[in-house]
Parts: structure tokens; sequence; C-alpha cells
């Protein structure tokens, strides 16, 4: 049904334009009625660049997969558990009130010998690992921290099982200095863990490192970086 502009007129009465205004309460119910299915349609009743009729709500993958949707559309993202805007650079949090969820698994490594040793390599496996802001960088071992606050960090490290009797230790580093440290002694396996609360600003960053004291080089299991944002 298309809207009869002509109706009603100064000229004819409402009595006799029954039809026309008919026919535009119909275009009226059809322009309401259409059902929001995408976020690129510039039809009547669907979202159209900044002006918004409906919010997405899928994964990250999903979100970031769609075509133009036009500045000031809205997304959930199922992934994140964030609500999304896009804006002409793509899509950003609809807040800036960053919520850091990470947990990171590194490789085993070969640590020198009574070296702090930063953990650098991480695993592949991705069903035990999660990033939501993408704040770690697999290339240095670091993550980047995306917004000040305060954050739960811990750092682990499992060395071998062993019958000698020598000081392990692992360490959250922060912008290249230890802000929190764990030793101990002990044989068999050494699985070693360190955490603290600590206040971040935007930018710092943090990494994991471990030592020991053996008299010659050890391959450890392996460890984890992980933190997430309190408040």
């Amino acid at each position: 049904m298309v809207w009869n502009k002509d109706y009603p007129t100064s000229t004819v009465s409402p009595s006799a334009s029954t039809l026309g205004l008919t026919g535009n309460w119909k275009a009226l119910e059809d322009w309401w009625g259409v059902e929001h299915t995408t976020l690129t349609s510039a039809s009547s009743g669907h979202h159209t660049a900044q002006n918004i009729s409906l919010v997405c709500v899928a994964a990250t993958s999903a979100i970031s997969a769609l075509s133009s949707p036009g500045t000031g559309a809205l997304a959930y993202d199922t992934t994140k558990g964030e609500l999304e805007v896009y804006r002409t650079a793509g899509w950003g949090k609809l807040t800036e009130s960053y919520w850091s969820r990470v947990r990171t698994v590194f490789l085993s490594a070969s640590i020198s010998t009574a070296t702090w040793t930063k953990l650098t390599e991480k695993r592949t496996v991705e069903e035990d690992q999660y990033d939501t802001l993408s704040e770690f960088a697999s290339s240095s071992g670091s993550a980047s921290i995306k917004a000040t606050g305060t954050y739960f960090v811990l750092g682990t490290c499992r060395f071998p099982t062993t019958s000698n009797n020598y000081l392990v230790g692992v360490a959250i580093y922060k912008n290249g200095s230890a802000v929190a440290v764990h030793r101990g002694y002990g044989a068999g396996v050494r699985s070693t863990e360190v955490f603290d609360i600590l206040s971040l600003t935007a930018g710092d960053r943090l990494e994991v490192y471990c030592y020991h004291n053996a008299g010659s080089n050890i391959t450890i299991v392996g460890g984890s970086l992980q933190f997430t944002k309190l408040s």
C-alpha cells in the first residue's frame, strides 16, 4: 500500500475521501509492520544510518563480518558480553568501561639458571584460553591494559619432577619490573603461582617471569597469565 498525499484535501470532506484515508491508514500499518531483519536495509522501518531500529545480537566474529552496517548501528556482542556501536572507524564499545578477561597459557620453555626469564610462547589450544579485549600480544608475551582500574592478576609456572631441592620462583612484572613474587623449595612436581590485586593504568604492560637456581638450564612444563578487571 502506498501513501496517498492527496487525501484529505481542503476541498474534499472526510466522508467523501473514505477510500483514500483508509488507504493511508493501511500504509501506516504497513510501514510500522516492516520486519526488522538487517542492519543495512534502507527501507522504512528498518535501520538506516544514524537512525536505529534494531540491535544485532551475535558473537564477535558475526558482528565483525557485517558489511557497512551504518554509523550508529548497535550490536550486543555475546562473546564479550558488551553493547557496541558502529562508528566510522568500525565497531567499538558503547562506553569506555573496558572489562578485561584474560587467560593465556604458555608452552614449555628452557629457563636459564639463576635468571628471571619471561614466558612468551602461547599455546594454540583455544578452548582453555580467552582474551575478550585482545590485550595479550603473542609476539611479545606481554598484555597491554586497555583501561585504568583495579585488577586481579595471576601468574603460574610449572617446573618438572625432580629429586633435587632448589629454589623456584614465579613473578608478575609490570612495565618491566617485578610487582609480585613467589619463591619456594621442594622436590616433585613444582606448580608455583603468584597473585595480587593491582592498581593499573591504561597502557601498563603485564608479563610472567620464572626463576630457578638448579645450576643448569631447566625446561619448564608451562605457565600462564590470567587477569580480570575488578573495578
